[in-house]
């Protein structure tokens, strides 16, 4: 039976009505048919049983405007002007939205495309397969983006928008760099984006310090940096501001998927119904936070994130920049295992020998402004000594050789274990 009056209640035109039962009928999802005759029903104002199909024109020519406009009729019984109320508040539009997300819970209709969080069996392996690729691009520039992302617990987008710029000597650890994540999602104004510190980790898996002295010394050979020490992307040596970190985001999610479905992979994963995605690793970080002692507001500092639920006036007071939380988040996301740098025999290893040999590149680079070689310089060299980490540096890497030509020195074998 048709609505005869629908059309004027709503504030919409009349239209032509479809049939009821066509002859050749479309598949369609029993879970969610009962919300969708209700929809149709709105949208072509008259009444369709539960037994009504609708033919393939019919459901391309619904669009996500009448989709939003259907939900706002629901709550308010009109079409919505967008000036008064909130559709998201409405009790019939969240018992929809509850409905349609407990029947998704119960693997009912579509299956879910919620990412969950990497294991850290699956984030190591993850390390393992990304320096087995080959490329300088596969491998150590995608495996320095990861450690950063986790260690900064930030999304993707973030990463591939860090420029050179943005990592300076920590002002008051001498073993540690800072670096600011200006571009976060949660970033609206200047003092939610305070310097946060990097830490090196004894475990080499989550060590932020030796990803990015094994990258950035490598980089240069690629044409990145050409931009100058100000404006130049860190992972990139594209210079556009909108489509370099855009090209670089899709490059690093394209390199995680096809990891994500390798074999070797896939064989350590747990078999869990949820999907992985490149926001799992943000998910991880938090996850390794909390679980290895943070708390979840140190956690929201770490990450960037706004008190949300709280509705505190003294949320509004509080600095963002708290350091020292910032810093025992950071040495959670180490593994707890944080380093302090240090020279074993600074007669012979000196800063001058380190800028020579180990950090030609990045020195020259920076030329004498927020200098952080001297601070790659130590985990970089440790990784030039140690065989286990040959096919994880560039090949040919000058640096080992260097290195080992010379390893009849007793220095060389001391600074294997600056860690």
């Amino acid at each position: 039976m048709a609505m005869a009056n629908a059309g004027a209640a709503f504030g919409l035109e009349d239209v032509p009505d479809l049939p009821e039962a066509p002859t050749e009928q479309p598949k369609y999802n029993r879970d969610y048919h009962r919300l969708f005759v209700k929809f149709m029903s709105w949208l072509h104002k008259r009444t369709y049983t539960k037994a009504a199909r609708f033919q393939p024109s019919a459901l391309a020519g619904i669009q996500p405007h009448h989709v939003a406009d259907y939900l706002k009729w629901r709550a308010y019984g009109a079409t919505w002007n967008g000036t008064s109320g909130n559709p998201t508040k409405s009790d019939p539009v969240n018992e929809v939205v509850k409905e349609v997300k407990k029947a998704e819970t119960q693997h009912r209709g579509k299956k879910s495309c919620a990412t969950r969080d990497l294991t850290e069996t699956e984030y190591r392996k993850v390390v393992h397969e990304l320096y087995g690729k080959g490329s300088f691009e596969s491998t150590i520039r995608t495996a320095c983006m990861l450690k950063q992302q986790v260690h900064l617990i930030t999304r993707t987008d973030d990463i591939s928008k860090l420029k050179y710029s943005d990592y300076k000597p920590h002002p008051d650890f001498p073993f540690a760099l800072s670096c600011k994540v200006h571009w976060s999602k949660n970033i609206s104004e200047e003092r939610q984006c305070p310097d946060q510190i990097i830490l090196g980790s004894m475990d080499t898996d989550f060590c932020a310090m030796l990803g990015l002295a094994n990258y950035m010394e490598a980089s240069f050979n690629y044409g990145y940096g050409a931009a100058g020490r100000e404006d130049a992307f860190l992972f990139t040596p594209e210079s556009d501001p909108k489509l370099a970190p855009k090209h670089c985001n899709a490059a690093y999610r394209n390199i995680l998927k096809a990891v994500f479905l390798s074999a070797p992979f896939l064989a350590v994963a747990l078999l869990i119904a949820s999907v992985l995605g490149s926001h799992s690793i943000r998910k991880f970080a938090a996850t390794l936070a909390r679980g290895m002692g943070a708390t979840a507001d140190e956690v929201d500092i770490r990450g960037r994130w706004k008190a949300r639920l709280s509705g505190r006036v003294v949320d509004a007071y509080i600095s963002p920049e708290q350091p020292w939380i910032d810093a025992r988040v950071a040495e959670k996301l180490a593994w707890g295992l944080y380093c302090l740098q240090a020279t074993p025999d600074a007669k012979r290893v000196t800063p001058d020998w380190l800028i020579e040999h180990v950090v030609p590149r990045t020195h020259a680079f920076y030329d004498g402004v927020n200098d952080i070689s001297l601070h790659l310089a130590l985990p970089l060299l440790w990784a030039a000594l140690d065989e286990s980490w040959e096919e994880r540096m560039e090949p040919p890497f000058v640096l080992g050789s260097k290195m080992r030509t010379s390893a009849s020195r007793p220095i060389f074998l001391l600074a294997s274990t600056l860690w």
